[in-house]
């Protein structure tokens, strides 16, 4: 907001970014215009996502809260929460718009896009879902590296691309084809989370199959 009001009717350049020790240093009356000064709220979004995505994941997490408590979900793990911050930082211009994309991990069930599931929680998914399911529930250590092991060697095993998995797993897990990563989205969910959503996917896909 600072960085906003210095720049009504200021200007250094074509400067438009600056810590306030940079603007105490280079502020001047003597160049402040003295016509009519228009607040840009299009400037103002596009400043709060600049400070969003380079400030620490650690720091947002509190300030993430009270817009999380307002949507009705508590928050006892402020390092988890961070954790979450850090996949949504990039996609985020406010903090209302990260915890709305928040959402997803917090849920206790998600619910599919009709669409997207007729796309990728076909009948034809079952197999594939069942093979990740088992897959990933022998993984001990639930970190991005060994997850991307465990999806290469499905892929390497049943001759697949990413593609043919990240689709209906991203979906699976939140409901959505937009997400973070989708190693990153599982590392944050967690495993019991995350076999949990694609039990109930393959539960879907059986129901998709008229079973």
């Amino acid at each position: 907001m600072v960085n906003q009001l210095a720049r009504l009717g200021w200007s250094s350049g074509d400067e438009e970014i600056f810590s306030i020790e940079e603007l105490i240093a280079k502020f001047d009356l003597d160049r402040v215009n003295k016509s009519a000064a228009i607040f840009d709220q299009t400037k103002m979004l596009w400043l709060n996502a600049h400070y969003i995505k380079s400030e620490p994941a650690e720091k947002l997490a509190p300030l993430l809260i009270p817009f999380l408590d307002d949507m009705g979900y508590k928050i006892s793990d402020v390092n988890w929460l961070a954790k979450a911050v850090k996949t949504l930082q990039q996609r985020s211009k406010t903090l209302v718009d990260m915890a709305q994309a928040a959402e997803f991990y917090l849920k206790d069930k998600i619910s599919y896009d009709p669409k997207l599931a007729k796309k990728f929680l076909s009948a034809d998914k079952h197999g594939l879902l069942i093979l990740l399911k088992d897959k990933l529930s022998a993984v001990n250590c639930f970190d991005e590296d060994n997850l991307i092991n465990a999806l290469d060697e499905i892929m390497k095993e049943h001759n697949l691309k990413l593609k043919d998995i990240a689709q209906p797993l991203r979906v699976a897990l939140t409901g959505s084809k937009v997400s973070p990563g989708i190693y990153e989205t599982m590392e944050v969910l967690g495993k019991d989370k995350v076999i949990e959503r694609i039990e109930a996917a393959c539960m879907y896909t059986e129901i998709a199959a008229g079973n």
